[in-house]
């Protein structure tokens, strides 16, 4: 899952809108576990998968 504020956003923001999202996942019981990067991307585990460069305004959550 991709999360983009606006450029310029400062990480601290950033990662408290990741927590509100990860905390919505994990009410999901499908869920089993998520991994959350804030100001970066997933590391690149596929070559497929579009890289971003690190940034504040960015965080992305691995849900399985």
């Amino acid at each position: 899952m991709d999360i983009r504020l606006p450029e310029g956003t400062d990480v601290t923001r950033t990662n408290e809108i990741a927590k509100k999202v990860e905390s919505w996942i994990q009410g999901d019981k499908r869920v089993k576990n998520e991994t959350v990067f804030v100001g970066r991307t997933l590391p690149l585990f596929y070559y497929n998968l579009n890289q971003s460069p690190n940034s504040p305004h960015i965080a992305q959550i691995l849900i399985n």
